[in-house]
């Protein structure tokens, strides 16, 4: 009985921090967006979406702008026209700027977690966490719906950038898989955990590719051959490590073999991709959720004892990416840390560098950052004097004699955008922020000791099963 019940409790205890993965992954989020060409900035949260036009520093009503569920993806077009919402309602929405008015809603299988446009926004692309990439035409008379354009087999995608050429559309995701499209131009290869963001280097010398990635790293790209170019390991302040991927632990003893450690950003060459559905290849299908169970009555003792003994998290994640338009400076976010780090890019050395960890005025945890069209950076986070769990935009510009970036007085925000923002915690959705400055944990894939491994396969149903079946064949 002893051991039944001490199964139970184990049993329990896996199910209550199943539960509290599931509402940390479920989270609202912060997604922020400038436009490219123009004086807006979109900043979404849980179902509300701020639209300001910072021309005026008014607010702009966008019809049939009210949502079931958390947006997750935010973007506008290069050309500045349109704007683009999806999440997990499973509905993109794309509105004309101009008018205001709400030129196509789509409903799609999945929830949608990243969302771009085309170059000269004639396309939309957007992804969704089972791993599908699809695309739309954007006219206002196009009545074709969304076609499937490229698949990441199961696979949550983090993050999509179209390049400035219009040839090719880039993906990033949680696992080392890229599978189903017409024509994959390349695979960059060289990420040991889940690849977070990617972003287009724009320079007079060269296009190029940037990621960022749960290993704690910005890495640069030729993103035509897959060539990596350089590695950049974004520091944690001494005693400041927080969680991070603990696939790293293994990953690190084998990060001379790429095929078998490196996540990947798979570039996807659109001038010979058909808009049909792209074939799904099959393969080795990883088994979801980290919970199992077990028949034998001993098993939940011994599976708490090797749960001590798993592998620690070493480094940071970085969690967000922007290139500015002069294709210059990156700047990211590192789980945890209330800096914004900026990188230099020499595009023609193929170089990336850190120049500065910008502190911006009164900003802690940012979850989102990105360029304004005048090189500005717009961070999202929290106030960092309050608890109420409100949430802050903070903005930074280069100095006159553009060697660093100086955080903005308060008054830069115009003051409709920072009093809707405070009203999130007014509203009662203080307690849903949590997720900021943190990695959606649904991208880290547990890592298991060897006994552990060993224990689980010993306990696996369908093994027990066929074991079972032999040995009665043999009476």
């Amino acid at each position: 009985m002893g051991k039944k019940r001490n199964k139970q409790r184990q049993k329990g205890g896996d199910s209550a921090a199943g539960e509290e993965a599931n509402d940390a992954a479920h989270a609202p989020v912060v997604v922020l967006a400038t436009q490219p060409n123009g004086p807006c900035v979109a900043v979404a949260h849980d179902k509300e979406l701020w639209l300001l036009d910072c021309s005026n520093a008014s607010l702009i009503e966008l019809e049939d702008s009210t949502f079931g569920a958390p947006i997750r993806a935010v973007a506008f077009d290069p050309t500045g026209n349109l704007l683009l919402t999806g999440g997990d309602d499973k509905t993109v929405r794309v509105w004309q700027l101009d008018s205001r008015q709400l030129l196509h809603k789509w409903v799609v299988p999945k929830k949608v977690s990243a969302a771009a446009f085309s170059a000269d926004g004639s396309f939309a692309f957007f992804a969704d966490k089972f791993g599908d990439v699809h695309v739309a035409a954007t006219a206002a008379d196009a009545t074709a719906g969304p076609k499937p354009l490229l698949g990441h087999f199961c696979s949550i995608i983090t993050d999509l950038a179209a390049s400035p050429d219009g040839k090719f559309v880039v993906s990033t995701d949680r696992d080392s898989k890229t599978r189903g499209a017409h024509e994959i131009q390349s695979y960059c290869l060289g990420h040991t955990s889940f690849v977070t963001a990617c972003a287009f280097v724009a320079t007079p010398e060269a296009t190029l590719l940037a990621s960022a990635s749960g290993d704690g790293t910005v890495r640069l790209w030729d993103h035509v051959s897959g060539q990596l170019l350089d590695t950049c390991h974004v520091p944690v302040p001494p005693g400041n490590v927080v969680a991070a991927s603990t696939e790293q632990a293994d990953t690190a003893e084998e990060a001379g073999t790429p095929e078998v450690a490196a996540e990947e950003a798979g570039a996807l060459n659109l001038d010979s991709a058909p808009s049909s559905a792209a074939e799904m290849e099959l393969g080795d299908v990883p088994a979801s959720g980290s919970g199992y169970e077990s028949d034998d009555e001993d098993n939940g003792e011994e599976n708490a004892a090797l749960r001590e003994h798993a592998a620690e998290p070493a480094t940071a994640a970085t969690l967000a990416l922007a290139a500015s338009p002069s294709g210059r400076h990156l700047a990211t976010l590192v789980e945890g840390q209330d800096e914004v780090t900026i990188l230099e890019v020499d595009a023609a050395a193929r170089k990336l560098s850190i120049c500065q960890r910008l502190a911006m005025h009164d900003l802690a945890l940012p979850n989102s950052v990105q360029f304004d069209r005048g090189g500005r950076i717009w961070a999202v986070g929290r106030p960092r004097l309050e608890e109420s769990g409100a949430l802050k935009v903070g903005v930074a510009a280069l100095n006159d004699a553009g060697t660093e970036f100086e955080s903005a007085a308060e008054d830069v925000v115009p003051d409709a955008l920072r009093a809707a923002l405070r009203t999130v915690a007014n509203g009662g959705q203080a307690a849903q922020t949590g997720a900021l400055g943190q990695v959606n944990p649904q991208l880290r894939k547990r890592v298991y000791t060897e006994a552990e491994t060993d224990f689980r396969k010993r306990n696996r149903r369908d093994i027990k099963a066929a074991s079972t079946a032999a040995a009665a064949s043999i009476y």
